[in-house]
């Protein structure tokens, strides 16, 4: 289920917002790769730039792809027979939603883009780390916690709320913002100044569908949130050990935010 987020009265998909062309490396880009190169050459420099596999040409065409484990089989000839055709499996179109590209990276580390001249280009879990892709997650993480303030807005007494899920330390610098800003003559939401850390923990005493969700998984959702915004996450190799973490991240948002859409899901603080 794709996050929704309503902004003045449009519901808006967040999972089809960016598509698969915003952040594929165009075709006319990579390095082309052919059936007479030798496997041993072609395999070291996939293994320095750390690519799982790379687009393989006749002229100006892609005819296959080549992987690197394929081509350390066949270190002492030519590519060709390591090389694979073009076949649905390795195939996705470039307007193509990054929800549905993020599940086909659940078991391909690479993929052709096919647009309306044929292949256009070629996308990797590296390319997650590009600004589309970043924006991509921020925009789910946000549909989360837009969800969680809204729900802590709903609380006919939120000092209670904060009383409960809120360190004392936490709660003083939060109050010390507040009072700053009344003294100031600005306008004081107590809301906006939660964390998505304060807000996890607001969902984590009112979602009864989160009752199983533990802590240590809504810590590395914040570390994984804020890694995203700062644009300091390792988002993803070709290897496939950060795309993992990323998939796990935006099957919890998810998880979360369907348990929060159940009639009758949230609790009295």
């Amino acid at each position: 289920m794709h996050p929704l987020v309503v902004f003045d009265n449009t519901a808006t998909d967040l999972g089809t917002v960016i598509q698969v062309r915003h952040l594929m490396t165009p075709i006319g880009l990579v390095r082309p790769v052919r059936d007479e190169d030798q496997a041993e050459a072609v395999y070291e420099r996939l293994l320095a730039k750390n690519y799982f596999a790379t687009a393989v040409f006749s002229g100006n065409e892609v005819t296959g792809w080549v992987a690197r484990e394929d081509l350390a089989k066949h270190s002492g000839g030519r590519i060709e027979p390591a090389r694979q055709g073009l076949s649905a499996d390795v195939l996705i179109g470039a307007g193509s939603a990054v929800d549905g590209l993020l599940e086909r990276f659940r078991e391909h580390n690479f993929l052709l883009v096919v647009g309306e001249w044929g292949i256009e280009g070629i996308v990797t879990p590296s390319d997650i780390g590009r600004q589309a892709g970043r924006m991509h997650l921020f925009m789910q993480v946000c549909a989360l916690e837009l969800a969680l303030a809204s729900l802590a807005r709903l609380q006919d007494d939120l000092t209670s709320v904060v009383a409960q899920v809120l360190t004392g330390e936490r709660r003083r610098r939060l109050q010390a913002s507040l009072e700053k800003k009344a003294d100031l003559g600005e306008v004081t939401d107590l809301v906006a100044e939660f964390s998505f850390n304060d807000l996890l923990r607001v969902g984590q005493l009112l979602v009864k569908g989160w009752a199983d969700v533990e802590r240590a998984q809504l810590d590395e959702l914040n570390d994984f949130r804020n890694s995203v915004v700062h644009m300091a996450l390792e988002v993803a190799d070709d290897g496939g050990v950060a795309i993992r973490r990323v998939l796990s991240n935006l099957d919890l948002v998810h998880r979360l935010l369907a348990a929060m859409r159940v009639p009758g899901g949230t609790r009295p603080a």
